[in-house]
């Protein structure tokens, strides 16, 4: 059986090739992956996260910036936008719910109870100010984890990581705990 380890930075590498010369699409809704004819139809199943935010490291020193609200150290969850996982053999699926964006998508492997997955996604962001100021980012994060043995909950980290054309950067780290909802 393969080591989560041994295959975590293949995947990664994979996620970070793929998109290197063009912008990758933005998440799209939850979608089911294609299961193969050994294993029975993936289906997606909600999960209640909460998350925390352990650290966040760099600066962009303008208007940016990476959390909307809370902080270092406080829980956040949103039970009416559960996160969205659908499992199909060793690969998974994730759908995170972002409460001030659109929901984004981790696409990754799982290794008995262990998970590891990644995305991607270019954009701009604006400024106030006189006259408003619009800057592109890269942001990139990796969430990997464990589900219990008997698959109702779940440990994990998360990392963002936002790239700057200017060099800047700025990561964020996040505890998760979640429960299966069904």
């Amino acid at each position: 059986m393969k080591s989560l380890t041994a295959v975590a930075p293949l995947v990664l590498a994979l996620l970070v090739t793929g998109c290197e010369n063009r912008l990758p699409a933005p998440p799209t809704a939850p979608t089911t992956l294609i299961p193969s004819e050994s294993s029975p139809a993936a289906r997606p199943v909600g999960w209640n996260l909460t998350t925390t935010i352990t650290s966040i490291v760099g600066s962009r020193g303008d208007c940016f910036s990476p959390v909307s609200s809370g902080g270092i150290g406080t829980p956040f969850h949103d039970h009416q936008f559960p996160l969205t996982i659908t499992r199909s053999g060793e690969s998974i699926s994730l759908v995170v719910p972002d409460g001030w964006s659109d929901p984004y998508r981790y696409v990754g492997i799982v290794v008995g109870e262990d998970f590891t997955a990644g995305g991607r996604l270019a954009y701009s962001y604006t400024c106030s100010g006189s006259p408003p100021t619009r800057s592109d980012v890269v942001w990139e994060g990796h969430v990997s984890g464990r589900f219990s043995p008997d698959g109702y909950s779940l440990t994990a980290t998360e990392v963002w990581s936002y790239k700057f054309p200017t060099g800047g950067e700025v990561t964020v780290h996040i505890d998760w705990t979640a429960t299966r909802q069904d």
